[in-house]
This record gives C-alpha cells, structure tokens and sequence, in this order.
C-alpha cells in the first residue's frame, strides 16, 4: 500500500462513451488529478482523458479536494475509490485540553470491505484516531504527477 500526499484536484468531464449495445451517450464522469492550479489541472485531465476517449470532451468543473492524501491500492486495477474522513484527538500541551481534528483521504480499494481494512492499516502507520467514515465515490480514475 502506498500514499502520496499532494494537491488533488476533481474533475467533472462531459464526454460520450459506449455503451454495451453500441450507442453512444453523452456521460458526466469524475477524475482526480494531481496539478498545482486550476489551469493544470485542465489542461491535465485533457491531454490523460483525450488519450482514452474518442470524441468532444468538455470540462463541467474543477474543485479542489477535500483530502491532500491518496492512498493506493497495491493491485492498481482495484476499481474503486473511498472517501474516508478520519476523526483524531489531539492534546493541547498548554491546556491540557483535547482536541478533535478531522482528515479527509481518498482511497482505493476493490470493495467496501477492502477499503476499511486499507484505511484501518494506513491509520496503524499514521497514528491513533477516533473514528472512520467511508463512502463509496463516483470518481473513475485518480491522475498522479509522474514529473
């Protein structure tokens, strides 16, 4: 299992995709893509998704994430990707007061399951936490920078 902390843009993309009985429909999908700025990010998703696609593809939107980690899978062809917002306690060393603090990471993994027993492990590395929530996204596909 590996992470990579960055800045992690989604992408919504409007494109037209096969379907099983050979008509085309036009599709909105999401991405993540690792970019410094907006204007990367497009052109990113562009050049990563032209390459896969035929046709018109159209940029809906672009919104920075909410998580700044990405957690992979070692079977890279695990189709799927699970938000998880992990809740941890902190001590303020001058108070003596606790502290809550949330993280967000993305993580992928093949099922529900897989994704708990994942974040459960990447938490043993990172630290002591709270609690965990986890959903299941939409997100098709997560674009590292490979510079």
């Amino acid at each position: 299992m590996q992470s990579k902390t960055g800045y992690w843009f989604e992408v919504i993309v409007r494109l037209e995709k096969m379907l099983d009985d050979g008509s085309t429909r036009k599709v909105n999908e999401t991405y993540v893509i690792e970019a410094m700025s907006f204007s990367e990010a497009e052109k990113r998703i562009m050049n990563e998704v032209g390459k896969k696609v035929r046709g018109d593809i159209e940029v809906k939107k672009i919104s920075p994430a909410a998580y700044k980690e990405v957690v992979f899978s070692d079977n890279r062809n695990d189709g799927h990707w699970f938000k998880a917002k992990v809740s941890f306690i902190t001590l303020n060393e001058k108070t003596g007061k606790e502290k809550r603090r949330s993280a967000q990471y993305l993580v992928q993994a093949d099922t529900f399951d897989d994704a708990v027993s994942r974040i459960n492990e990447f938490m043993v590395i990172t630290g002591d936490y709270l609690k965990a929530t986890v959903t299941e996204t939409k997100i098709v596909e997560v674009f590292e920078n490979n510079k």
